[in-house]
């Protein structure tokens, strides 16, 4: 679909009442595919400009994300849509549902934070020798249990990002204050985080909670950044869970 002349991918069905999943830095509408197998209500997934499939060069700040992800919403025209974002995605939700679109019903926020600070380690990796730093990154985006096969996942996806739009998108993270932002969300909001999450701390999610008036944190036991990959099935039903009460 063309967003403001641009063509952005999507995998799903356009159609009201939809959870439109936001993906990560780096990261593209693959990173949902195994959390779809345990999902059974109608859900949207896009690759953010510059990701994936979508055209585009990939942007610095978070807000200009945010307006994408608006274009995207009102060009399908449909309404009910619960946004669904994870990491960088939980931010871009974030600004978007500050502003309370008439559209959006409920707001789902995975593996995030209020604030996003990125290691000084990551850009200088990422310049100098960006494979290497893939794999430490992936290192860190998932539990020291977790599975051979989710590490090997989490760094395809990683890998399949183009340098130039990794290092934009960890700038966005980097810059990012959603404080203000949070206290303007009045949509039901749910807020998921892995016990051993080190990229985005339960604190972070514990501060969300604090600031976004009535939303409820779920904790994921053993789990680390990457919910989705991690532990596909209980995010499902904790997200399933949340939507029955809307």
């Amino acid at each position: 679909m063309k967003v403001n002349g641009i063509e952005i991918h999507f995998v799903g069905e356009l159609k009201e009442g939809i959870v439109l999943f936001v993906h990560g830095a780096g990261n593209n509408v693959e990173v949902w595919n195994d959390l779809f197998t345990h999902l059974t209500i109608p859900s949207v997934a896009l690759d953010l400009p510059g990701h994936g499939k979508s055209k585009g060069e990939g942007e610095e700040e978070i807000e200009k994300y945010a307006q994408w992800v608006e274009a995207f919403v009102e060009k399908a025209g449909i309404k009910d849509v619960v946004l669904a974002g994870h990491s960088m995605g939980g931010a871009i939700v974030q600004v978007v549902a500050s502003r309370n679109p008439e559209w959006l019903k409920g707001v789902v926020l995975m593996s995030t934070g209020p604030k996003l600070s990125v290691n000084p380690a990551i850009f200088d990796g990422l310049k100098n020798e960006p494979d290497k730093m893939i794999k430490k990154v992936s290192k860190w985006a998932i539990s020291k249990n977790a599975p051979e096969e989710v590490y090997k996942k989490t760094v395809e996806i990683f890998s399949s990002a183009k340098t130039e739009v990794l290092i934009k998108d960890f700038k966005a993270c980097d810059s990012f204050n959603g404080e203000d932002y949070c206290k303007s969300i009045s949509k039901p909001t749910l807020i998921v985080v892995g016990s051993d999450d080190l990229m985005t701390p339960p604190k972070l999610s514990e501060k969300l909670q604090q600031l976004i008036k009535g939303s409820s944190l779920k904790t994921v036991e053993g789990c680390g950044h990457m919910v989705q990959l991690e532990k596909p099935s209980e995010l499902a039903r904790i997200i399933m869970d949340f939507l029955k009460g809307l």
